[in-house]
């Protein structure tokens, strides 16, 4: 349906809105974040009072765009959260947002996202999200080996360096 790429590319449009329009508050959490090693969603709560999935929320709903992907951006930190519901169709948008939570902990992992993250360092396997999207019955057959596939994104960026 390409609303998981649509998804996965608005996820942080958040985040572009805060650096553009608040660049000394977005600075701040930033610096916060990485100073306390805590990610920048709870920076963002910390100092903000807002997250930048909350922000990216609204601007998809301002958008238009289609409620999962509404829901995905708003819920890519906390896909299992009580409030990530919908009534037509329930396990739907906690999938779509459980991937894009699982994409954004894989470029913390890999260190190609804004430092700061609790996941860093740690066994792609054991991260909750993980567990989370494992926990999904899935509509067709993925054979995914992810010690692989994280070693083959390792070695393109020690090429791209």
């Amino acid at each position: 349906t390409g609303r998981e790429y649509l998804a996965g590319l608005l996820h942080d449009v958040g985040k572009a809105f805060m650096e553009h329009h608040f660049p000394q508050e977005f600075l701040s959490v930033v610096v916060y974040a990485m100073e306390r090693n805590c990610g920048m969603n709870e920076a963002e709560k910390r100092l903000l009072d807002i997250t930048h999935a909350e922000i990216s929320e609204m601007l998809c709903e301002k958008w238009g765009l289609h409620r999962e992907i509404v829901r995905a951006a708003r819920f890519h930190h906390e896909p299992d959260s009580p409030f990530n519901k919908d009534l037509v169709e329930p396990e739907g948008e906690k999938l779509l947002a459980t991937c894009i939570c699982v994409a954004d902990s894989l470029a913390n992992v890999m260190r190609a996202n804004i430092q700061g993250s609790k996941h860093v360092g740690m066994p792609f396997e054991s991260l909750p999200e993980w567990k989370l999207f494992k926990s999904f019955t899935p509509r067709t057959s993925l054979n995914l080996d992810v010690v692989s596939e994280l070693q083959l994104a390792r070695e393109a960026l020690q090429i791209a360096a």
